[in-house]
């Protein structure tokens, strides 16, 4: 499952990108519909509705954030209380991408180049029943965060069709850190 990710100014003017709250609260309720129904009933519950509700339970508990802000960027996986982060200063930082990848093609070949070519143009198949006979080639577009050192961060993946809004989460990004968009 694809969790939504936004991405909101916070009062120190930073920006998250993280966990939608709809999602968190979505999660919430299903926590709380499942302790109360397991609370309410006479006999013990069994071992699969303990499992949902720690799933659930961790469905609330997980979150997974970037943080921007000219000073550098933060990234917390994990649960909330024990979430591994890592922190990194703006002068470690290189430049942000936008990388495209199209599964279902074999790497290197010039398929691969023209369905990238695709992707990052956000170009769409006319005849939408033409898509049958490549339905198991799937574009997708990542966020990259290259750091000076040669290492790189994938911030988020998202199908191709998402192009408009990933580019403008990269467009504000790089215009909060200072850093250079490139695709």
């Amino acid at each position: 499952m694809e969790l939504p990710f936004t991405l909101m100014e916070t009062r120190d003017e930073r920006l998250r990108y993280g966990i939608a709250l709809w999602y968190r609260v979505l999660a919430a309720l299903i926590f709380g519909v499942l302790s109360w129904t397991l609370s309410a009933q006479a006999e013990a519950p069994s071992v699969v509705a303990w499992l949902l509700l720690a799933l659930s339970a961790f469905g609330v508990l997980y979150e997974e954030r970037w943080t921007f802000g000219p000073a550098g960027a933060e990234h917390a996986v994990g649960l909330i209380f024990t979430a591994r982060r890592l922190r990194m200063a703006r002068e470690t930082l290189d430049c942000l991408r936008i990388v495209p990848h199209v599964r279902g093609t074999v790497p290197g070949s010039e398929d691969e180049a023209r369905e990238n070519a695709r992707a990052l143009a956000g170009e769409r198949d006319a005849d939408p029943y033409g898509r049958k006979k490549s339905l198991w080639k799937r574009p997708y577009l990542i966020l990259v965060l290259a750091a000076q050192d040669g290492s790189e961060y994938a911030v988020d993946k998202v199908p191709a069709r998402n192009r408009d809004r990933i580019l403008g989460y990269a467009r504000r990004i790089a215009e909060r850190t200072g850093l250079e968009l490139r695709s």
